[in-house]
């Protein structure tokens, strides 16, 4: 037989065992059962997240804009710089005040023969021959764009005069006159004056002696009702 406890070979009938000397008669209760303990394990307390020395605090940002430099400035707008009907503004002067609009420059629209006539006096026939010469560039600056010609100035004809024996004065007076009253009848102004009134007054009436002057005062009048048109039609 075997040994309850060792499992060495047991004489039968022996009472004890004679390697380990464990009782025979009865069944072994067996090795005490060892409890088996599991430590504790020790709780580590958690740490307690570390403060910053200091706190950055950011402000809340606006939304998004652009800057001044990068919008588009806006567009001048252009000023008005017309003179009333019938004001002198001498040239390339800004008229203040405008009823109208018009172009920049204005042109004189207030000339007369008696002026003319007194200030010629005065200068020495000096002024009657700048008024000749700013007629000629008057009626230029308002015809030229539409009609596509350009009158000589009134200097030049006087140079030219000796040159041609006196025959170039007609011709260019007739010329001036004819591009007066086709710029006249062009407006839609009511005002009689062409080529025919040169030939009518400044030649002819010149037997009368009054001719030429009623001649002057017919250009001026058509001038001033050209200019004041332009003023402001441009």
């Amino acid at each position: 037989m075997k040994c309850y406890y060792c499992g060495a070979d047991v004489i039968e009938g022996e009472l004890f065992c004679r390697y380990c000397g464990t009782r025979q008669d009865r069944a072994p209760e067996g090795p005490p059962a060892v409890e088996e303990t599991v430590p504790e394990q020790e709780t580590i307390p958690e740490k307690e997240p570390e403060k910053p020395l200091f706190e950055l605090t950011v402000p809340p940002q606006p939304a998004w804009q652009p800057e001044p430099w990068s919008q588009p400035a806006p567009a001048p707008q252009p000023a008005s710089r017309t003179a009333p009907e019938g004001r002198y503004v001498p040239y390339g002067a800004p008229a203040r005040n405008a009823a109208k609009r018009g172009p920049m420059l204005q042109l004189p629209a207030e000339r007369s023969l008696g002026m003319m006539v007194f200030l010629g006096i005065l200068t020495l026939g000096i002024y009657p021959l700048v008024i000749w010469c700013r007629m000629v560039t008057e009626l230029n600056i308002a015809a030229s764009r539409y009609d596509g010609e350009r009158t000589m100035s009134y200097l030049g004809m006087v140079l030219l005069t000796p040159l041609t024996l006196g025959v170039y004065p007609f011709v260019w007076f007739h010329g001036f006159c004819r591009r007066v009253g086709a710029e006249l009848k062009r407006r839609g102004i009511n005002c009689e004056f062409g080529a025919k009134t040169f030939w009518l007054w400044n030649v002819l009436g010149a037997l009368i002696l009054v001719g030429p002057f009623i001649f002057t005062h017919r250009l001026t009048r058509a001038m001033n009702l050209l200019n004041r048109d332009f003023n402001v039609k441009g």
